[in-house]
């Protein structure tokens, strides 16, 4: 008689590689996200080990594809990480119909990365949607977060966090572009240049324009104590990450 397999929380899924690169993600959802529900920092542990284990496989198939650039098989990577992760979230009890769209959106993501590190032909629409894509992660994280604390799902909250999301993306874009253009990461920048050359930040700034104009309609429509916690959200992010000019254009070869 075989032994049934282990529960996928009872195997060593991730390393230190990859707890590591996803510490930045996870600080981000206890400096920013746990306030939104009355809690701080400190209450991060209690669920650290669920968020931490989804992250670092996520971090690990970013790794995978920078170094990789694996086509085909990146695709079936994935798909086993997925899996990994779902099977964690359902030993967890932890299930909600936002976390597969939101793994599916990672995915996404990781398709369009792919496809720009290989200088196929990039459009406007693949850099932008890229932009949007990215922080699906963190959405993930956050929906996991909801439903271990038993919250009801805000989509009015989700939806204003989206906006702001994208528009901190950009930001976060605009000051790691140096470092990405050594590495190789994906920055939304770096695309842009590619496609607009010296054109590139007037682009950039309209797309930076349309998500903070999106993010100032969508504030009105929630209530005040809302506006509030979004504007700490915002403050604080501010604090831990400055604002910067728009950099200098590097014309890749």
């Amino acid at each position: 008689m075989s032994t049934p397999p282990l529960p996928v929380s009872m195997q060593p899924w991730v390393s230190y590689q990859e707890m590591q690169n996803s510490a930045i993600v996870l600080y981000d959802i206890a400096a920013y996200y746990l306030p939104l529900y009355g809690l701080s920092c400190r209450n991060f542990f209690n669920f650290y080990p669920t968020l931490g284990f989804v992250e670092a496989l996520i971090y690990q198939h970013e790794i995978d594809i920078e170094s990789l650039n694996a086509g085909e098989g990146s695709q079936k990577a994935w798909a086993f990480r997925k899996k990994l992760i779902s099977e964690l979230l359902q030993e967890q009890q932890l299930e909600h119909p936002r976390i597969r769209q939101y793994l599916d959106e990672v995915g996404e993501y990781f398709e369009l990365a792919q496809k720009m590190s290989r200088n196929d032909l990039i459009t406007h629409r693949d850099a932008v949607r890229a932009a949007e894509l990215r922080p699906s992660d963190i959405r993930l994280l956050h929906v996991i977060l909801v439903c271990m604390l038993d919250k009801s799902f805000d989509e009015q909250l989700f939806d204003l966090l989206w906006s702001l999301e994208v528009s901190l993306e950009i930001k976060a874009n605009l000051t790691e572009y140096a470092a990405d253009l050594v590495t190789g990461h994906h920055n939304t920048y770096r695309m842009f240049v590619k496609l607009y050359g010296e054109e590139a930040p007037g682009y950039l700034e309209a797309e930076q324009e349309r998500w903070q104009s999106t993010l100032q309609e969508r504030l009105t429509l929630v209530s005040v104590d809302k506006q509030q916690l979004i504007k700490d959200f915002m403050s604080c992010h501010e604090q831990d990450y400055p604002s910067v000019p728009m950099p200098p254009i590097v014309q890749e070869t």
